[in-house]
């Protein structure tokens, strides 16, 4: 992978992020499409760490009770 340029860097408009918070939420704003595009990422990221840390819990709750050792 390349490292960005300088050059891309001084084009990027920093200040559209400062804009008022619900031009996230109006359809008619480009920042929308950005939130609308993203959420089905995040859902289904949460889903695969929620669906690990589910499966940690049941290994856990199965060896509960269970002793271990040279005994």
């Amino acid at each position: 992978m390349q490292p960005t340029s300088d050059e891309v860097y001084k084009q990027i408009n920093n200040a559209l992020y400062n804009e008022q918070g619900n031009i996230w939420w109006d359809e008619n704003q480009c920042l929308h499409l950005l939130k609308s595009s993203v959420n089905p990422v995040r859902v289904g990221y949460f889903r695969r760490l929620l669906d690990q840390v589910l499966d940690l819990f049941r290994v856990v709750h199965a060896l509960k009770g269970r002793k271990f050792g040279s005994g």
